[in-house]
C-alpha cells in the first residue's frame, strides 16, 4: 500500500518536470522585437541602409508618438533619413513596424564593421499604460572604396589601355551672352524712361512740371487742416504755367495756349469760385461746399497728369 502511494507520488513529479518546460517554451511572450535588414555586408560610403523594425505585443497596443525616433545626424558618420510608423494585427496581436533609413558618411580603409546603436520607443496598451521597449543595436560590415589601377598602362602586354587624355569641351554662352545683353538694354530702356518721367539727368533740363511739385503740397496742406495753404499752391502752379498771374477771366486764354487743360476748364472755374470764397471772403466752409477737399487734390492730379502729355 505504502509503495504503491510513493510510486503514484514520483510519476506525478516526473510528469509535472517533464511538462513545465514545454509549457514555458510554448508561452507566447508579451511583446517580441526583431529587426529586418537588406543586408549585413557590402554597404559603401553614401549607402541607405533600411532597416524594418517589428514589434508584436498584445491587442490594442499603439506607438507613443512622441517616443519615436525622428530623422536626425546621430554622428558624425551616420544620418536617420526617415521614420516611417505601421500599426497592423495578427493572430489577435498587435503588430508594431517602423521602417527605418539611414545612410553612411564613413569610408573605411579596409572592411569594417560599424554600429547603428539601439533605442527607445514608448509603447500604450488598451488599458492606458505606458512601457518603454528597447530596439537593440545592430551591427554591419561596411567595404572601402579601392581605386582602379591601370599597371604598366600604354604599355605593350598590359591588361588596361587607357585612351590618352582629351581636353574639356566648352559648353556655348550664346544664348547666355544674348540674354545678359537683352537684359542690360532692356534695364537701360527702363532708366532712361524712370529718368524722363521724373526730369532727372539727362532730361533734367525738360520744361518744369509745376503741378507735380503742387500736388504734393496740396496732399500735405489738405491732410494737416491747412485748405489756404493747398490753395496758394494750385495758384502758384497755374501761374507758372500761364508765366503770369493768372485771373479767373485768363481760362479761355490759358486753355488756348495749353490745350492739353481744356478738360479741366470747368473744374478750374469753380476752383476759382472755391478761391474768391476763401481769400476775400473768408468762408472756409463755403469755399470746401464749392470745392472739397477731394475734388481739389483730383483736380491738381488731373492737371499734374496733362501737363505730362502737353
Amino acid at each position: 500500500m505504502r509503495a504503491t502511494f510513493l510510486a503514484s507520488v514520483l510519476m506525478l513529479g516526473l510528469t509535472l518536470g517533464l511538462t513545465a518546460p514545454a509549457l514555458a517554451q510554448t508561452e507566447t511572450p508579451a511583446i517580441d522585437v526583431s529587426i529586418a535588414a537588406e543586408r549585413t555586408v557590402g554597404y559603401f560610403l553614401g549607402d541607405p541602409i533600411r532597416h524594418h523594425v517589428e514589434i508584436v505585443a498584445p491587442a490594442g497596443t499603439r506607438f507613443v508618438a512622441a517616443s519615436l525616433p525622428r530623422p536626425r545626424k546621430i554622428s558624425y558618420w551616420l544620418d536617420l533619413i526617415s521614420v516611417t510608423p505601421t500599426e497592423t494585427t495578427r493572430g489577435g496581436r498587435a503588430v508594431l513596424g517602423l521602417d527605418l533609413v539611414y545612410q553612411s558618411f564613413y569610408a573605411p580603409i579596409e572592411a569594417r564593421q560599424q554600429l547603428i546603436p539601439g533605442f527607445r520607443v514608448g509603447l500604450t496598451g488598451a488599458g492606458g499604460t505606458e512601457e518603454a521597449v528597447k530596439v537593440p543595436a545592430w551591427r554591419f560590415t561596411m567595404s572601402p572604396l579601392r581605386e582602379l589601377t591601370a599597371v604598366g598602362a600604354a604599355t605593350e602586354g598590359s591588361p588596361i589601355e587607357l585612351a590618352p587624355p582629351l581636353p574639356p569641351a566648352l559648353p556655348s554662352t550664346a544664348s547666355a551672352r544674348t540674354r545678359l545683353t537683352a537684359s542690360a538694354v532692356a534695364l537701360v530702356a527702363i532708366g532712361l524712361g524712370l529718368a524722363w518721367h521724373y526730369g532727372r539727368f539727362p532730361f533734367h533740363a525738360r520744361a518744369a512740371r509745376p503741378f507735380g511739385r503742387a500736388r504734393r503740397v496740396v496732399a500735405r496742406a489738405l491732410g494737416q487742416d491747412r485748405p489756404a495753404e493747398a490753395f496758394t499752391a494750385v495758384h502758384r502752379a497755374l501761374d507758372a504755367t500761364f508765366r503770369a498771374r493768372l485771373l479767373s477771366e485768363d481760362l479761355d486764354r490759358l486753355v488756348a495756349a495749353e490745350p492739353a487743360f481744356a478738360g479741366a476748364r470747368e473744374r478750374l472755374a469753380t476752383f476759382f469760385a472755391a478761391s474768391h470764397s476763401l481769400f476775400y471772403g473768408d468762408d472756409i466752409e463755403g469755399a470746401r461746399a464749392l470745392m472739397p477737399d477731394r475734388d481739389l487734390l483730383a483736380l491738381v492730379g488731373a492737371l499734374a497728369a496733362a501737363e505730362r502729355v502737353r
